[in-house]
């Protein structure tokens, strides 16, 4: 059995790297199935949301609300996983001298969870529509 978590814990990271990437990029060409140019953010939005945050709409990648879905679907997958095959004490032992970070990480996700809705409701806009196209065609 230790063999066995060895080896998923050692090829975990890459596989939900890779899993992460392929749903991202099927969802980026459905989502940009018109522009063909957009298909490549899908792999910086592995890193992180691509689209212009306070942007209405998703002019490059993904609507930001699929794309933090997802983002939370992975968390609780990633937990979930975990969980299952190390189990609770192991996990609390493992992480017994990480509370302080852990908390901090916990701490900062809720508050973007809550933030990032409320910023999204009240302040985004359609911002690259509103330009011109003088505006956003001249040279510097």
């Amino acid at each position: 059995f230790e063999q066995m978590l060895n080896l998923i814990l050692l090829t975990g990271a890459p596989l939900v790297l890779l899993v992460d990437l392929l749903v991202l990029f099927c969802l980026v060409v459905h989502f940009q199935r018109s522009n063909k140019a957009n298909w490549n953010y899908a792999i910086p939005s592995v890193l992180c949301f691509m689209n212009p945050l306070l942007e209405r709409g998703s002019p490059f990648t993904i609507p930001a609300w699929l794309y933090f879905t997802w983002r939370w679907v992975q968390l609780f997958g990633m937990a979930g996983v975990a969980f299952y095959l190390v189990g609770s004490e192991r996990l609390i032992a493992a992480f017994a001298d990480d509370v302080r970070m852990l908390q901090f990480s916990a701490g900062t996700t809720i508050l973007w969870s809550i933030l990032l809705p409320l910023i999204r409701v009240c302040c985004a806009t359609h911002v690259l529509s509103s330009y011109s196209k003088e505006v956003l065609w001249t040279e510097l």
